[in-house]
């Protein structure tokens, strides 16, 4: 909803002095909040067809901070919508150590897919030096027979 209003307001031939004020161009200082509000109301049905319609719509404003629009101080939430937008350089660095981890994961599966292989064959020379004890002792069990 707050896009679609945007974007009316930006897109159209007959809104210019809400379009400037959007950018900031009517700004008053460089001390202002940036307000938005919602409101509902139900009207007539705007295309022709029998009943009511429940219209949504939303209000921007720019508003300085010493200004008359004051009524009741106390009713504005000053709060400060925390901006988390990511720099190019944070997201280069982010990109960077993301390159680094990569590089490390394949290290390390390159490194677990040897020990795999070597845990592999140490087993396979394990079992046959058990086979090769067995025989063995078989054999000398055989030789002390009478």
């Amino acid at each position: 909803m707050i896009f679609t209003s945007l974007q009316s307001f930006m897109a159209n031939d007959e809104e210019w002095s809400h379009a400037n004020s959007i950018l900031g161009a009517a700004a008053h200082g460089k001390d202002q909040y940036f307000g938005v509000s919602f409101s509902d109301s139900i009207g007539e049905n705007v295309l022709g067809a029998p009943g009511k319609t429940l219209n949504f719509d939303s209000h921007f404003a720019f508003v300085p901070q010493d200004s008359s629009y004051w009524v009741d101080e106390s009713k504005f939430d000053k709060t400060a919508i925390k901006n988390e937008t990511v720099s190019a350089n944070e997201i280069k660095q982010l990109e960077s150590d993301l390159a680094t981890k990569k590089t490390a994961t394949n290290t390390a599966k390159t490194a677990l897919a040897t020990a795999n292989t070597n845990t592999t064959k140490a087993q396979n020379t394990l079992t046959a030096a058990k086979t090769t004890l067995a025989t063995a002792k078989q054999q000398q069990a055989n030789a002390k027979l009478p």
